[in-house]
């Protein structure tokens, strides 16, 4: 049938179910996401449990985002750019206000001479959309 291109590599032992996420003339859900992918454990465990290896960047912002929408910024299958158009980028502004200026949540503080010794937050230099 129609297929936009190949699982992504850490999906690919349901290449063969494509049921496993897609309910028939509906397309794929959130909820069959989080049926294999328990929220408190995205960015944190495999869906086997196995701890995942620590990155400068957490990926463990799922648990503090506004909305679950898994399919606004993922695409399982690898097919063309052109039918990626519709995923959006990550934004801040996905994240619960509370946690928007907590950068450290997710980021981990830059050890460099310049950031050793500032005492002030982080959005006196930066800002979040970029």
């Amino acid at each position: 049938m129609v297929s936009p291109g190949a699982l992504v590599s850490g999906h690919a032992e349901l290449a063969t179910d494509c049921f496993a996420c897609h309910a028939p003339l509906r397309g794929a859900s959130i909820q069959r996401c989080i049926n294999c992918h328990v929220v408190a454990d995205i960015g944190l465990r495999t869906t086997k449990g196995a701890p995942l290896a620590q990155r400068k960047l957490k990926t463990s912002f799922h648990q503090d985002l506004i909305e679950r929408d898994c399919m606004a910024c993922h695409s399982d299958h690898e097919g063309p750019k052109l039918t990626q158009r519709s995923r959006k980028p990550f934004s801040h502004g996905l994240l619960r206000t509370a946690v928007q200026d907590r950068c450290d949540s997710c980021h981990v503080k830059p050890t460099d001479k310049l950031h050793q010794n500032l005492t002030a937050g982080c959005a006196q230099c930066r800002k979040t959309q970029a």
